[in-house]
Order: C-alpha cells, then structure tokens, then sequence
C-alpha cells in the first residue's frame, strides 16, 4: 500500500488513452484601428493542405504544451520568441487519441512575419470585432461504432443487443470572406470569443 500511496502522491492526472498531445497558439495582434485574431492557410506541402488552422503542432519530447505552442509560432510565422507574450491557456480538446492545447497570446505590433512557405501559404488576421458579431453555422453529426467481426460479444451483458451509445459531434462553420474556418480551429475561435471577449458585445 505504501508504494501505491507514493506513486498516487506524485502522479498527474491526464486523460486516458491519449498517446499524442498537441498545442496551439490563438495570435492576437493589435492592427491600424482594432485587434485581431491571426490565422494562418496551410500550405500545399503539409497535410491537411489549404485549411485554415492557428500555429502550432505536436509537444515534443521534453518540452510543456506551451513550449511547443511558442516553439511552432515562431517557426511557422517566421517572428522571434521574444515578440510573443502568453496571456494564458484556455479550455482544452480531447479527441481520437490526442489532446490539444490551446493558448492565447499577444503578438507584438511590431514583429516582422516571415511565413515559412513550407508549411504556411497564407497568413491573415481577422478583427475579434467582426467575429464576435457572426454566429457560426453548427452541425451535428453522429459517430456509429463500427466493431470487429471478432469482438466478444458473449463477454458482456445483452450480447449483440448491447445498447451501445451512440456518439455525437458538434461542427462548427465560419464562413468568412478570407476562406472558411471550421473544424477544431473555429471550436477554438468560440470558446474564445464566447467566455473572454465580453468588451466586444
């Protein structure tokens, strides 16, 4: 009991089943008249290309969430590590075997930006104003369990007939005139917008 009481003393939780963690950073960036949120096309040359996504990537070995946040900003954008401020982290994502982590920053008005073209085609900022103002278009979609011929069934109670639950998925859609944000980005975008940008209501 007692090692189990040491190593319980010591350990973090985190969620199960998760073998990747990713990180990301919400680039806020004072502009001529008003703040905005800086977003970033993918380019042809990286998977998921022409999406838009905020900067970021895989925590590597090593390094905290935030680390690599900051780490893959600057790598992407092409701006220095001191042109950043982190304000803070803000609710995190838990999906198909991977967390993501979000953090919301300040970029300096006078950083000079030099998209890496391998990985960005386009980067662009978006006023908090005007997104704040548009609801995002909301679509559900239901996730069936497909399970193997093999499974078990006789290990469980009710068999084939187990009324297994059926998972649910909320998409969410920002049509903009600089291209369509959508998937986790523009999940990301609300919950932002939703619980920290009250001043812009």
């Amino acid at each position: 009991m007692k090692s189990i009481q040491e190593a319980l003393s010591e350990y973090e939780p985190k969620p199960m089943d998760v073998t990747r963690e990713y990180a990301v950073l919400v680039p806020l960036w004072k502009g001529k008249t008003e703040w905005k949120i800086l977003y970033e096309t993918r380019s042809d040359l990286i998977s998921q290309p022409g999406e838009i996504s905020f900067p970021g990537g895989r925590v590597e070995p090593g390094e905290t969430p935030q680390e690599a946040a900051v780490r893959e900003t600057c790598e992407e954008l092409g701006i220095e590590q001191n042109n950043i401020t982190i304000l803070g982290s803000i609710d995190y994502l838990v999906t198909h075997g991977f967390v993501l982590y979000p953090f919301v920053a300040i970029i300096e008005t006078n950083a000079v930006f030099r998209p890496n073209s391998d990985e960005v085609a386009e980067l662009f900022g978006v006023s908090i104003r005007s997104l704040k103002v548009q609801e995002p278009e909301v679509y559900w979609i239901e996730e069936e369990r497909s399970l193997p011929q093999d499974f078990p069934h006789h290990y469980i109670p009710g068999g084939e007939a187990y009324p297994w639950r059926k998972g649910k998925g909320k998409i969410l859609f920002y049509p903009r005139e600089e291209g369509m944000i959508w998937g986790m980005t523009a999940q990301i975008t609300h919950h932002f917008l939703e619980n920290f940008c009250k001043e812009y209501e």
